[in-house]
């Protein structure tokens, strides 16, 4: 007795193990050591990978126990260098943890250049150390430079607010010196004629706001070397401390 047996088509089965032909192709074309687009990262020999474009990740950890590893971030031009964070041996087995804390808006933090291979940053203790600074830029001149706090002035003008000793310097003409506000020059403040004017002229120095002596808002400097020495307090109020020669007082 014959019997007939009939084939039944198949569908080829192109899984090998739990994987296609497409991720298998993902794994045949990736390049070792280089990223390609679509395709599964292998490292090379060294166990490197080059060229992901982001990566996002949980945590990251650059180096391991016992090797040390960097961070580099590159500018957007080529060949201008690059910034690498870095970590020094600790004292002991601990974790050194940078956190930028709280902001009420978006904030660039940037770090100028301290014109030397290695520098420092400032550190505080606690949260209420933290200071700004609102003093401008002429402010900090002032108080930095010691020649910034001294004046000499050669013809009639404003003094500039923050100096601390006026020099008055002409011996053919009169100075007629301004102060806008005594407060600007709070402490103490110092005037000398260093030449007398010909002629019997005076010089002189007016307060706009504030007083020299807690009336006069006038003070005349009539021979060569007289000299005062005020105190100014946070609201231009005027204590003379010493008068040398005959300076007087007038006004307003």
């Amino acid at each position: 007795m014959s019997q007939t047996f009939q084939s039944e088509a198949r569908t080829p089965d192109l899984r090998l193990g739990s994987l296609v032909a497409d991720e298998l192709g993902a794994i045949d074309d990736a390049t070792e050591g280089t990223a390609v687009a679509s395709k599964v990262l292998r490292l090379d020999a060294n166990k490197d990978v080059a060229g992901v474009r982001n990566l996002g990740v949980t945590n990251l950890d650059a180096g391991r126990s016992g090797t040390a590893g960097s961070a580099n971030v590159f500018p957007a031009t080529a060949s201008r260098g690059k910034l690498a964070a870095l970590c020094a041996n600790q004292d002991g087995n601990t974790t050194v943890t940078v956190t930028a804390m709280g902001m009420a808006q978006a904030t660039a933090v940037n770090l100028p250049d301290p014109g030397a291979a290695t520098s420092y940053l400032m550190q505080m203790s606690a949260e209420n150390d933290r200071k700004m600074v609102d003093a401008t830029p002429d402010e900090i001149d002032n108080a930095c430079d010691v020649s910034a706090r001294v004046q000499t002035m050669t013809a009639s003008g404003a003094v500039t607010a923050g100096v601390q000793s006026l020099q008055l310097n002409n011996a053919s003409a009169t100075i007629a010196a301004t102060i806008a506000n005594a407060n600007a020059h709070q402490g103490l403040f110092h005037v000398k004629a260093i030449a007398e004017p010909a002629g019997g002229q005076d010089h002189t120095v007016t307060l706009t706001a504030g007083t020299w002596n807690g009336s006069a808002t006038v003070a005349t400097f009539a021979d060569i070397n007289d000299a005062l020495v005020v105190y100014f307090d946070s609201a231009g109020n005027g204590t003379v401390v010493v008068n040398v020669g005959t300076v007087a007082f007038t006004g307003p």
